[in-house]
């Protein structure tokens, strides 16, 4: 079956069932999780951690949630929880993205544990730094460490966002994290408003998220640097590896990492009340890959034989495939003048365009149809009517007629003013694809 006519409840079908057949049935004596790190390894025994724990509650949880094998995971999380003091727990759950994983595994399409949702969402709240507006890498972070914030906090918001629109529960129980969620939405746009130059090797992680929340009321420069990060991005596999800096329960410092490809993120945008039109695009393109390649690797997501399919990265082509069901363009077309179907095909019109050709030979067209053409009617107005009037249709002799009464100095003037910026031959010639091209 193609990627074409296979359906998202297929796709995420696949991959819970890998969930399925690697949860870990011997666990370490006091451990409360039973998958881990990755989708490959030894179910019979094994390392088990909280991301991969969080993954199957995903997959489990996203096709039914009332499933026994769902529960069983909720629970699973809801017992780490309650075991937060056990200092390997505390290493992880001290970690701010971690924290925010537990709730969306715990939140997402359930509202069976309420009141753990409603404790991990004020604990994240707690940890919410209300003079930046933004949230740490730990709440133990060590003295000497410089403090980040932008990365994590461009996670955080994208798992609470995610948690947000699929906790079936009380939105209460959230507490103050949806008002959280978009300050730090606009103290991210802030950020990179402030130092647009600065080199970030996670800025589409960072774009992504203030566009999630903000949608609409996102600044311009930061909707055309998301879709510029979008189109150039690299492979959906491109991994980003981040650093995370605590202190644990003895004193001593630690590390950990967060590893992610940034790019499978972008459909997550899907999760936008109203998407605009080219995030609907790249979103789709992604999606599109993510499928491809579920197709061609045993409904696995990841590169080749030697690459091991990590079960966070599972978990987020999960929310990938689960969020685009959330967009029903007629919705989104309710806040444009134009028809949804419309402003897909300009809009995949114009990406084909500036792929294949590039901005200017798309730009010589423009000045071509909106300025020659129209000048070299106007000056010619009065020998089309002499050669061919009575053969041309009503409307257009009463055009023409119109344009030969334009002064003779307007389109002389125009004609010197668009010289001065571009050579009409140099213009000619990128129309005609003798210019640059890509």
């Amino acid at each position: 079956m193609s990627n074409e006519e296979k359906q998202v409840d297929a796709y995420v079908g696949d991959i819970r069932n890998h969930f399925s057949t690697n949860k870990v049935t011997h666990r370490e004596p006091n451990k409360e999780l039973s998958w881990g790190q990755f989708l490959d390894g030894a179910h019979t025994q094994g390392q088990t951690g909280l991301y991969g724990t969080v993954a199957a509650a995903i997959a489990f949880k996203s096709t039914n949630a009332e499933s026994e094998e769902a529960i069983s995971v909720e629970n699973e999380l809801v017992a780490y929880w309650n075991n937060k003091d056990n200092p390997s727990n505390h290493d992880n759950l001290c970690q701010n993205i971690r924290l925010a994983a537990l709730l969306l595994g715990l939140g997402f399409c359930s509202k069976r544990n309420p009141n753990v949702v409603v404790e991990i969402s004020n604990e994240l709240s707690k940890r919410f730094s209300k003079s930046d507006g933004l949230w740490k890498d730990s709440s133990t972070l060590p003295g000497q460490v410089p403090v980040q914030l932008e990365f994590s906090s461009a996670i955080i918001i994208i798992f609470t966002f995610a948690t947000i629109c699929r906790y079936k529960g009380n939105a209460q129980d959230l507490g103050d994290l949806t008002q959280h969620v978009n300050q730090a939405a606009k103290a991210l746009q802030k950020c990179y408003l402030n130092d647009t130059k600065r080199e970030r090797p996670y800025l589409l992680a960072m774009l992504v998220a203030v566009v999630l929340v903000l949608g609409k009321e996102a600044t311009g420069s930061v909707a055309k640097r998301l879709r510029k990060c979008t189109s150039n991005a690299d492979s959906i596999f491109q991994r980003f590896w981040y650093h995370i800096d605590f202190v644990d329960t003895s004193g001593s410092t630690k590390r950990d990492y967060f590893i992610l490809p940034l790019r499978l993120l972008i459909p997550i945008l899907f999760l936008q009340k109203q998407i605009g039109v080219r995030q609907y695009l790249y979103a789709t393109n992604v999606l599109t890959s993510i499928k491809k390649v579920l197709d061609s690797n045993d409904s696995k997501l990841f590169k080749e034989q030697a690459d091991r399919p990590s079960s966070l990265e599972q978990a987020i082509a999960i929310l990938a495939l689960a969020a685009s069901r959330n967009e029903s363009p007629s919705e989104s077309s309710k806040a444009f003048f134009m028809p949804w179907s419309t402003q897909l095909w300009i809009a995949k019109l114009w990406i084909a365009v500036n792929k294949s050709r590039g901005p200017e030979w798309v730009f010589a067209w423009i000045l071509i149809f909106t300025v020659y053409i129209p000048i070299g009617i106007v000056l010619s107005a009065g020998w089309l009517l002499d050669v061919a009037g009575s053969a041309l249709w009503p409307s257009i002799q009463l055009f023409l007629e119109g344009a030969k009464l334009v002064p003779s100095w307007i389109p002389a003037t125009v004609i010197m003013f668009f010289t001065a910026m571009r050579k009409p031959n140099d213009m000619i010639k990128t129309a005609i694809g003798k210019g640059t091209q890509r």
